[in-house]
Formats: structure tokens, C-alpha cells, sequence
């Protein structure tokens, strides 16, 4: 209750800050002494009175002065805006300094609504990597404290309905934790009409006071163009010349909005939306047994390369569920066994993304022992993953094409040579291009990225690599 008035309390302080949009940039020297982070008036305490100063100073409102502007950098750039205002604000909600859930911790993959009921009502927090534990625990008792979550529902006049994709590689059903841009939710992979579309169900975040849904998409997940289609859908465009790219965002209640994507024509997006209708599933009237367990040992983030290497020396899986620390033990131990990782070499045209930090994989049905990394180049993001090959299927096949349709089932489109190595490329019906080759005898690269051919072409040329021995 205590934080609910609180809630309320800044809501009603901060009317209008969705409005905000000077940056103000501040020089003053740095502080040697210590002071309490968010404690801007100096007051020796942080509470509602530094939010409402901090908002009124970033509204350049006459009179206004900050007796502690340091306390107030939030996003530790040294300047004031209103993302350290929304910082704040979820500082003094959560209770904490820190932003409350860690970007770097993965989505839950399941296969049926009954298995997402079953695993909100009776989650073990044991079940999951220590590091990842809080930012679970936030995101089921989101659910929870809600006591249902969205499905999807809908069919046509012809009789064609909106289906669950049973087809989906890995899970059709995803819980997503809080992440630096994208909400507490879940997602589905459905079909309809023969094409595939992505439906989201968010939770809003109530450290943002926004007017609308648009607002709040700016402010929130830093979206500005938007498209707004007979005063309810609002379209984001990221389409390029070889492929379609289109969501659509609605709003659904006070606390929840929806997310559709497609990589299909517009047309088709705006014929789905007028089918798409949702049905709230209750969690709590639902009887089920035992607790759910990820069927598979998930990939583990890190946040840098140096955090990654220590885990593998460290081969420590006390911290995991009794189901996967078998799985982590042979990641960890085959990580050992080869003495290094592969990394991708930053140069002047590609940057690695140290947001997005390192991932470790362990074996599964369609995914190798890896290590992945995130990279931008030319304004286009790229996955980058470096695989172990399978060494029974290794002896069997010979290439890349034939190594990745027998451990994996994937297809190859066509084969091209790029700086003397033969690549695989699979263009994906989800707009994705998939570049695969042999590093060595043992080891293979897996590029992805929503680009086109002559893209994917021109950055595997500028894409190089090294081994970090440990």
C-alpha cells in the first residue's frame, strides 16, 4: 500500500514530464565528498521533494536551482534530462539505485497457454542462474499481481482463425523480463492466412507519466516516428528497400498495451489487426502439480567477455537448477577443454555492442556449445555466434550447407565465397539472413542480421575475428 501512494504520489508530482525535451548539460566540478544518490536539494534525504525540483529545473522554471545536480545523473553522462528523471522517479519507487531488472537476462520459452499457467503460479526461483533470479521474480509477480495474462484470439468470416505457430523453432510462447527497452510481457508466434505475425502483450512502466501511448513509446523505448492509423494504431516502419518490417501498437487498458509485428506488407499487417481480438486467461482459478521447468538449460549472459572467461575457469554450477547443471557443466568444460573463445575484432566499421554483453550457450536439440556477441555496422545490428561443431555430425558431412541441414535442419539458399571461406545463406521467412562458415576444423561462425544479401556480403568483408586465449 505503502508503495502504491508513493506511486500515486509522483504521478501526480510529475504531470506534464512526459512533455520534457530540453537536454541541459552540466559542467560544475566533480564532488570528492559522498552524498546520497538522488538527493538533489541537499536536504540529507531523497524522497518526492527532489523529483518535483529535478522536474521543475528541466522546466527551466524561474528560481530553480539544484543545491546537488550530481545526485541527479542517474545515467552517468554528466548531464541532466528527463531520462534521469525516470530514473529517478523508479529509484524512489523500487527502492533502489540501481535500474531494478538487468537488461542481459533472457525470455522464458514455452510451448502452450497451460504451460505459462503452470509456470506463473508455481515458479521456482531455484530453477534459474543466481544472477537472474531478482529480475524473474519481478516479472512473475507482475503477472501475478494481475492474475491473468493476454492470449490472442480471432478468426475471420471464412472461418480462418489466428493460430499458435506449433511450427516455431525452439517455443511459440515467450515470457519476456523488464529490459532497457522493451517491457515486462509475453509473445506470441501465430499464423494467419498462411503468413506470420509476432503479437506482444506489455506491461507499461509506471515510473513513466506519459498523455498517451505515444508518449510513453518515446519516452519509454525512445520511439519517435510513429505513424498514428484511425486514432488507435500506432505504425513504426523499419522496412528497408529488401524487406518489410512493420508493427503496430494499441493500447489496451491503463497498464497493458499491445505489439504487433510482421515482416509482410502493411496491407497485410492492417487485415490482421481488424481479426486480432485478445481474452484475458486467469492464473490463480487454474489447479496444476508440479512446477515448470525450462525444458532445456538456458543460454547464460554476461556482461562482458572478462565476466564470461572468469565464469568458464570458474566452472561453478552450485548456483543452478538440479535439472541444468549437467548441461552447464559441459559448456563450461568444453570451453576448457578448447582454452579459448572466439571474439570479434572491433574495427573502424564494426562496433561491439557492450550493452548487450556476452552469452554463453550450451548444447541443445537445434544450437552448439557457443558464444555470441552483438555488433552494429552501417546503422544495421548483427548477431554474431561462434559455434563447436558437433563432432559425430562433423564425420558424417562435409561443409558447412550439409553439417547445418543435418544438425540442424536448416536449409541453405545458396553458397558464396567471401575472403576465401564458403558461406551458407538461408534467407529466412522472418526477414532474417543467416551467414554460417567454418573457422577452423572444429568451430563455425553463425551471422544473423535483418539485411539483405548485398548487405550481409558487405559486412562479411569488413568481419574479423580473433581467439582470446584463457
Amino acid at each position: 500500500m505503502k508503495r502504491k501512494i508513493m506511486a500515486m504520489m509522483l504521478a501526480t508530482a510529475c504531470i506534464g514530464a512526459g512533455t520534457l525535451n530540453s537536454v541541459a548539460t552540466v559542467n560544475a566540478a566533480e564532488q570528492d565528498t559522498a552524498f546520497i544518490m538522488g538527493d538533489v536539494n541537499d536536504d540529507g534525504s531523497f524522497g518526492v521533494s527532489d523529483v518535483v525540483l529535478l522536474q521543475r529545473w528541466l522546466l527551466v522554471v524561474p528560481d530553480t536551482h539544484l543545491a546537488n545536480w550530481k545526485a541527479a545523473d542517474f545515467c552517468e553522462d554528466n548531464k541532466l534530462d528527463v531520462f534521469d528523471l525516470t530514473l529517478m522517479k523508479r529509484t524512489l519507487i523500487y527502492g533502489e539505485t540501481d535500474q531494478p531488472i538487468s537488461p542481459t537476462t533472457q525470455p522464458i520459452g514455452l510451448n502452450h497457454t497451460e504451460e505459462v499457467i503452470e509456470l506463473l503460479k508455481n515458479y521456482d526461483l531455484n530453477d534459474y542462474n543466481e544472477a537472474d533470479r531478482e529480475d524473474y521474480r519481478r516479472m512473475f509477480e507482475r503477472f501475478n499481481k494481475d492474475g491473468y495474462f493476454y492470449a490472442f484470439v480471432g478468426s475471420d468470416n471464412d472461418g480462418n482463425a489466428i493460430t499458435l505457430r506449433e511450427d516455431y523453432p525452439n517455443a511459440a510462447i515467450w515470457l519476456m523480463p523488464y529490459a532497457n527497452y522493451e517491457d515486462t510481457g509475453i509473445l506470441y508466434h501465430v499464423a494467419y492466412q498462411g503468413k506470420y505475425y509476432q503479437v506482444y502483450y506489455y506491461f507499461t512502466d509506471p515510473a513513466y507519466s506519459a498523455s498517451n501511448l505515444w508518449d510513453y513509446m518515446e519516452q519509454r523505448l525512445r520511439i519517435k516516428n510513429i505513424n498514428v492509423f484511425d486514432e488507435k494504431y500506432g505504425i513504426v516502419d523499419n522496412s528497408n528497400d529488401d524487406q518489410s518490417d512493420i508493427s503496430a501498437y494499441f493500447s489496451i487498458d491503463d497498464t497493458h498495451y499491445c505489439k504487433v509485428r510482421t515482416y509482410e506488407p502493411e496491407e497485410s499487417l492492417m487485415n490482421f489487426l481488424q481479426v486480432l481480438n485478445y481474452e484475458k486467461l486467469d492464473i490463480a482459478n487454474n489447479s496444476i502439480a508440479d512446477p515448470i521447468v525450462p525444458m532445456t538449460a538456458q543460454p547464460i549472459s554476461y556482461n562482458d567477455v572478462d565476466s564470461a572467461i572468469e565464469a568458464i575457469k570458474n566452472c561453478d554450477v552450485s548456483s543452478y537448477s538440479d535439472t541444468n547443471r549437467v548441461d552447464y557443466l559441459k559448456m563450461f568444460e568444453h570451453f576448457q577443454n578448447d582454452g579459448f573463445i572466439y571474439q570479434v575484432t572491433d574495427n573502424e566499421l564494426i562496433k561491439t555492442n557492450k550493452e548487450r554483453g556476452t552469452t554463453l550457450f550450451p548444447s541443445a536439440s537445434y544450437e552448439d556449445i557457443g558464444v555470441g556477441y552483438f555488433v552494429t555496422f552501417n546503422g544495421n545490428n548483427y548477431h554474431i555466434l561462434f559455434y563447436s561443431a558437433d563432432e559425430d555430425v562433423l564425420t558424417e558431412t562435409d561443409g558447412i550447407a550439409a553439417y547445418l541441414k543435418k544438425r540442424m535442419g536448416r536449409s541453405s539458399d545458396k553458397e558464396i565465397a567471401v575472403n576465401d571461406k564458403t558461406i551458407s545463406l538461408l534467407f529466412h521467412e522472418n526477414g532474417q539472413c543467416y551467414a554460417n562458415a567454418f573457422v577452423d576444423e572444429n568451430h563455425y561462425f553463425d551471422v544473423i542480421g535483418a539485411v539483405s544479401e548485398e548487405e550481409m556480403t558487405e559486412f562479411l568483408n569488413a568481419f574479423t575475428y580473433e581467439k582470446t586465449v584463457f
